[in-house]
């Protein structure tokens, strides 16, 4: 369905062209003189001139056309305009026949042109960013329509609607309002930030946007065979709104990409994201006259209920936070509007990511519903969308160049036993003595991740360096201990891993899970079952476990472009 609109864009009176993200309308829209794809608006438009008028008729018979109001605002036209022989308002007046399209009148420039909207019936939609403005008069039939959007809003003061501008909205609302639509407004919106944006398509030019969130976002035209490359890549997602495609980032997906550009004769332009600023930091709430700790027995229930230390690490000052967020209401006085609005602070203002982002819900969530018993429904949040995103791995020449500039024993054999048995680096610091069973070449992981045991297999290489380990440092509990006997920080092993990191010269973005990630890519590369290496990591799922399918450089050379190969 291809529609066309009068709107004012940037000053310039234009034809806005709403047609299918097809090859074929792309090629015919390109054949009109002045077309431009707008940005901000998420579409094409061409100029307001009867050549474009004509041209559009004869690409597009069969017009959804957006039909002009019964009476005119006395603003839009000057007196005769409509009966000079040639003019495009005469023009219009035979295409409103059926002979070819026509279009809204002109859109409003001030209040006072709003107001005669009102007086006569008319609607006006105002497009700003990612929001839409509807000014119309007061009409039951019309809110009830508006108010069953997901997100709605009434603006008192500006006497109009707000929904958002993503997906359909915008096509919906001028569905739905036809010929009672006055005219569409665009609103240029200043660049929040200096950071590099998308830019508009551009002929035989693949642009790619590498986000920091672990994505790559792909702007181009339509080509299938860009198309065809990116299903075949991990967690493809077309965004219908901005026409762009963004697909989950790994080491060699750069290489690959501009080989198949060179193949095909076009070009690619890369563009890395800023890091953004990490947000506000904690307020100092401790340090506040009416400071609020965390209840006592929101810290006795975690326990009760056989909480990790570490969940508990992390939920209790969580809700300390938020309760001193409302420092001036009890605990039991705060409504789920406030909690609403706690949460969007988080995202907003914090910069919280998804997964903190859930874990702050549930810290919140367990407080009322396990604390205070009360029902589920009463405090239900949306679930922030989580990135998908493919872990960072090291190459094997990578690992064993770390391992082999690492000198200190008992860093090596801490480095090299996480490695080779796929180990948290919480489940490697409480590992004791009696978990090894080099007899059997087994490793027991107690109370791991969800309270779970499980087995890990030692790796016969690692025998001999961990007898010789145990031999010069003689550890009594732990299998590794901090220098009073007690057992190592987590903090301190991760230290050990960025320094070997250094020392090796790698400048991936990694961390010490990153050592856990590579055993089970390098194991599915040397041909272990999947099955296997869910056990062995203790995922309850096995589409945990598939993601390590999607970087393994097996599926990368087994990949064959569907157009490369009949």
């Amino acid at each position: 369905m291809v529609t066309l609109i009068k709107i004012l864009h940037k000053g310039e009176t234009r034809i806005r062209v709403d047609l299918p993200n097809k090859a074929e309308c792309t090629q015919k829209i390109r054949q009109v003189p002045g077309r431009t794809f707008s940005g901000s608006l998420k579409c094409w438009h061409v100029p307001y001139t009867q050549e474009a008028y004509q041209l559009l008729g004869i690409l597009f018979p069969n017009l959804t056309i957006v039909k002009p109001a019964s009476t005119q605002s006395p603003t839009d036209t000057k007196p005769g305009d409509a009966e000079k022989p040639g003019s495009l308002k005469a023009y219009s007046n035979e295409t409103a026949a059926g002979k070819s399209p026509a279009l809204v009148p002109s859109h409003p420039q001030t209040q006072d042109k709003v107001t005669i909207f009102y007086q006569q019936g008319y609607v006006h939609i105002q497009t700003r960013g990612k929001s839409l403005k509807i000014f119309l008069p007061k009409n039951d039939a019309d809110t009830t329509f508006i108010t069953s959007f997901t997100y709605y809003r009434w603006i008192k003061a500006e006497r109009c609607w707000q929904v958002p501008n993503y997906a359909d909205n915008l096509k919906k609302l001028i569905t739905y309002f036809g010929n009672r639509l006055h005219s569409v407004e665009q609103i240029a919106v200043a660049a929040a930030n200096p950071n590099p944006i998308i830019p508009p398509a551009k002929e035989n030019v693949w642009f790619c946007y590498q986000k920091m969130n672990g994505r790559l976002a792909i702007q181009s035209f339509y080509d299938a065979v860009l198309v065809a490359f990116i299903k075949k890549q991990p967690y493809p997602v077309f965004d219908a709104e901005n026409r762009i495609w963004t697909v989950a980032w790994y080491e060699k997906l750069r290489a690959a990409l501009e080989n198949l550009a060179q193949q095909h004769g076009k070009k690619v332009e890369w563009v890395l994201e800023y890091k953004e600023n990490k947000g506000l930091p904690r307020p100092p709430y401790r340090k506040m006259a009416n400071y609020k700790p965390c209840p006592a027995e929101y810290a006795a229930k975690l326990k009760q209920l056989n909480y990790t230390e570490s969940t508990i690490e992390n939920y209790v000052p969580l809700f300390e936070e938020f309760i001193n967020y409302y420092a001036d209401t009890e605990i039991a006085d705060i409504t789920p509007e406030m909690i609403e609005k706690y949460m969007q602070y988080l995202v907003i203002e914090r910069k919280f990511g998804s997964s903190s982002h859930k874990i702050a819900i549930s810290a919140i969530k367990f407080y009322y519903e396990s604390v205070l018993h009360k029902p589920k429904h009463a405090y239900y949040f949306e679930q922030p969308q989580t990135e998908k995103k493919l872990p960072v791995v090291l190459n094997k020449q990578e690992v064993e160049k770390m391992l082999d500039l690492t000198t200190n024993l008992k860093h090596k054999t801490l480095l090299t036993l996480a490695y080779s048995s796929g180990l948290r680096v919480g489940e490697i610091i409480g590992l004791e003595v009696p978990d090894i069973d080099t007899l059997r070449s087994t490793i027991h992981i107690r109370q791991g991740k969800g309270l779970k045991d499980r087995y890990s297999f030692l790796a016969h290489k690692c025998r001999h360096l961990l007898k010789r380990y145990l031999e010069v440092y003689k550890p009594r509990v732990y299998l590794f201990e901090g220098e009073d006997g007690d057992q190592y920080s987590s903090r301190s092993a991760q230290l050990v891993f960025h320094q070997a990191i250094k020392r090796a010269g790698i400048k991936k973005d990694v961390k010490f899970h990153t050592l856990r990630h590579s055993f089970a890519t390098h194991a599915l590369e040397n041909g272990t079952n999947l099955r296997i290496i869910q056990e062995i990591l203790g995922h309850n799922s096995s589409k945990t476990t598939e993601i390590y399918t999607h970087v393994t450089q097996k599926t990368l050379e087994d990949f064959r472009n569907p157009l490369d190969f009949p």
